[in-house]
């Protein structure tokens, strides 16, 4: 199943914050996470996602919008991994 439209946004002044542990090696960026296509996605299926920030995998028309990230420790892995995935927009997005 792919997901078709999301756009995750917030008007000027306000802004998403999240806040994640970190710690994981540029190793861990390099792992494919397994299908599960029969059944309901939960976080705790995958494992360590290959993303620091989001994994996104068979979608398209995603735009992520005034998105903060804070990191604990420091994290080898890249901020957004995609697969199978078309038109993904990055605006006013940074890394702390």
């Amino acid at each position: 199943m792919r997901l078709r439209t999301v756009s995750l946004n917030i008007a000027v002044d306000w802004n998403i914050h999240l806040y994640y542990k970190g710690g994981y090696s540029e190793e861990d960026g390099k792992r494919i996470p397994p299908e599960q296509e029969k059944v309901y996605p939960e976080p705790w299926m995958f494992g360590t996602i290959p993303a620091k920030g989001f994994y996104i995998r068979h979608a398209r028309n995603i735009t992520f919008d005034g998105i903060r990230f804070h990191f604990e420790q420091p994290d080898g892995r890249p901020l957004f991994v995609t697969d199978d995935a078309e038109n993904i927009e990055y605006y006013n997005t940074l890394k702390e």
